[in-house]
């Protein structure tokens, strides 16, 4: 009997995106775990690990880069340059990606980085905490 294979899928790419982004990660006091299946995107949490881990900002910023990805914004730009600027901005105002980042659940933010080929990294930071939250710390 035999089976039929699944599709190819975007998951290789994304775990080759990985160790990259998590070595940046790790460089500015976060742990990152990957979460979810990797077919649609890559779906990671970053959790502030050591004390010296800097604001989520500069974390994603930083995941920006590494990556060359794009906001929702220099998304549009890059791949409908038919748009003029004044209806990128329309579109973008109208849109739930036009926010830098989303609130999430338990004071989590999320960032969608986007790459090209419809690939995207969505990244959720935990909180940081500047005192202790456990009292007996």
């Amino acid at each position: 009997m035999e089976t039929a294979m699944k599709e190819a899928n975007i998951a290789p790419f994304y775990a080759c995106l990985y160790p990259a982004l998590c070595d940046v990660a790790r460089g500015l006091g976060y742990a990152l775990a990957i979460h979810g299946s990797m077919v649609s995107d890559l779906d990671l949490i970053a959790i502030p690990w050591t004390e010296t881990a800097v604001d989520d900002e500069t974390l994603i910023k930083a995941l920006f880069e590494r990556i060359n990805a794009l906001d929702y914004r220099r998304l549009l730009r890059r791949d409908c340059d038919w748009f003029t600027d004044e209806q990128i901005e329309q579109i973008a105002s109208k849109s739930d990606e036009n926010k830098a980042w989303h609130p999430k659940p338990h004071g989590r933010k999320a960032w969608n980085l986007y790459l090209h080929m419809g690939a995207k990294v969505d990244v959720s930071v935990m909180p940081r905490f500047d005192k202790p939250p456990f009292p007996d710390e």
